[in-house]
């Protein structure tokens, strides 16, 4: 937009999508298309095909310094990390002036480093981009961090505000101001001043050395220590604005209200209150109202659990970290949770498990409670999956060759019924629901037939069966309860050589990921 004559533009501003203004719709649009249209931010980093990507720079020149710029809009983790097993994302470099530009490559996708297998891959990243910035990430750094074994750096600004309040939210913001002169830069840290202060804290009861003998005595303690962060946080918060070397350029009315978003800051107490009562959340909340921002969810209860290793209907044994792990995130109300975290917990945990729902299904409902606060995604995506196994079963014994006994199949109908329970209760479902679900046990009759049946038996509790037995065929069955949500994947192709498709003044590079 600066190189429009009609257009006065002091700073141009470059950006990509995230994931909350992803473009959407039939015509693929998002909101900074409409921005960009109305020339007021340059939009760049629109995915036209996921299956295929093609990342080509921006290049920019002022003076000894030449930028190429790269810019990867969020795209779902599943489909980009497929497309990079595939070897289909491309990264386009200059034919012209090679090895004197400043290669920056902005992009907005979960990091490895929080455990999400299906996250961007730092291995994906091609070896001369000498900066990355990453984005979606709310945890701030100030500095940026090498790439291991490569002379590469990852800066993560993070979050402006905080969004949550969970742990890495707690952190100071900043924000950075990139300096470059030739081959050479810098990033100047930048802490914010204008932002409403957090402080997350876990405080373990047995470690106070005192006796709690009644709920009260608890809370006086926990306002003690609310009382010693609040205080904290004043200090803290004075010597930032001292320190900012902004805020004398702010009008007084603005710094006016930044001192007032400072003397309500945030605060969150996670309590361990093993062998102790709780004391009453809603009347401690009542002594900090005026005094902090959140007075309603200021405290957390939790205990650690001690889980032993389970084993699974498939007769896997999942470890003791696993299991904690599936327990704290599925069984914990959403506290600043990511999404992926519960896919994750899925994917390692129960995807073995799972007959009735498939993985991705699973996730997508799980992504949509946890992003969307929607409270009813699982216990739909369960009642779904309920009704086309319904459908499945009823088509079977509808084209079976026997008769199957009425009874048998109200039996069979009531077994997978029990999941409607998780409806109200969406969040906890687990391994054990699941084989709520599927709790039929399959039993070979005995018979010198040589074709091959099994005998449905109905759960525990269900109402008992006719004397007469009732056998469909195994691949039957086998088709309902495996087929449906059983699939094999092929390995990813080899990597393939770097594309030729290259204008005149491009050539490609493909990256890929190690397996």
């Amino acid at each position: 937009n600066y190189e429009d004559p009609n257009y006065n533009i002091a700073m141009p501003i470059f950006s990509i999508h995230g994931n909350h203004d992803d473009p959407t719709g039939e015509l693929d649009i998002s909101s900074l298309d409409i921005l960009s249209d109305a020339n007021l931010v340059n939009y760049f980093g629109k995915v036209d095909k996921v299956d295929d990507i093609a990342v080509k720079p921006l290049l920019i020149q002022k003076g000894a310094t030449k930028l190429a710029l790269y810019g990867l809009g969020n795209v779902r983790d599943e489909r980009l990390y497929q497309t990079i097993q595939e070897n289909k994302l491309h990264f386009f470099q200059p034919a012209v002036q090679t090895g004197e530009w400043l290669n920056i490559l902005v992009l907005h996708q979960n990091r490895p480093s929080r455990g999400n297998e299906k996250a961007f891959p730092e291995s994906a990243i091609p070896a001369y981009m000498e900066l990355v910035i990453w984005g979606h990430e709310h945890e701030s750094f100030p500095e940026p961090s090498q790439v291991p074994a490569r002379d590469q750096y990852i800066y993560q600004p993070g979050s402006t505000v905080a969004t949550s309040l969970s742990d890495g939210e707690s952190k100071q913001k900043h924000v950075g101001i990139l300096e470059s002169d030739g081959d050479r830069w810098r990033i100047k840290s930048i802490p914010l001043c204008a932002v409403r202060p957090f402080v997350m804290k876990d405080v373990i009861l047995k470690e106070a050395n005192r006796a709690f003998e009644t709920p009260e005595e608890i809370s006086d303690y926990l306002e003690g220590v609310a009382a010693s962060f609040l205080q904290e946080i004043k200090q803290n918060s004075s010597q930032l604005i001292d320190n900012a070397i902004h805020f004398q350029f702010f009008t007084d009315e603005l710094k006016e209200r930044i001192k007032e978003i400072h003397k309500l800051p945030l605060i969150r107490l996670r309590v361990d209150h093993t062998d102790f009562p709780k004391c009453n959340t809603s009347r401690f909340a009542q002594k900090l109202i005026g005094k902090i921002a959140n007075p309603e969810d200021v405290i957390l209860f939790k205990k650690p659990r001690a889980v032993v290793p389970q084993r699974t209907s498939l007769g896997s044994t999942r470890t003791p970290n696993d299991l904690a792990a599936a327990q704290s995130l599925a069984r914990t109300p959403n506290n600043g949770i990511d999404s992926s975290e519960l896919a994750n917990v899925v994917y390692r945990n129960i995807r073995a498990d799972l007959r009735l729902l498939s993985v991705s299904k699973l996730n997508s409902s799980i992504k949509e409670y946890v992003d969307k606060q929607s409270t009813g995604a699982i216990g739909s995506a369960v009642a779904a999956a309920m009704k086309r196994s319904m459908e499945q079963i009823q088509e079977i014994v509808d084209s079976a060759d026997k008769d199957i006994d009425t009874v048998d199949i109200a039996a069979i109908l009531r077994s997978i019924s029990v999941a409607e329970e998780t409806k109200n209760n969406a969040v906890n479902i687990g391994t054990d629901d699941i084989d709520a679900i599927l709790n039929m046990t399959i039993e070979e009759p005995p018979s010198s037939s040589s074709s091959s049946s099994v005998t449905l038996v109905s759960p525990p509790g269900s109402p008992p069966h006719s004397s007469s037995s009732s056998s469909v065929p195994i691949s039957a069955i086998a088709r309902v309860i495996v087929g449906s949500t059983t699939s094999t994947s092929a390995p990813p192709p080899a990597a393939t050589a770097p594309s030729s498709r290259a204008s005149k003044k491009t050539t490609t590079t493909t990256t890929t990921a190690t397996a």
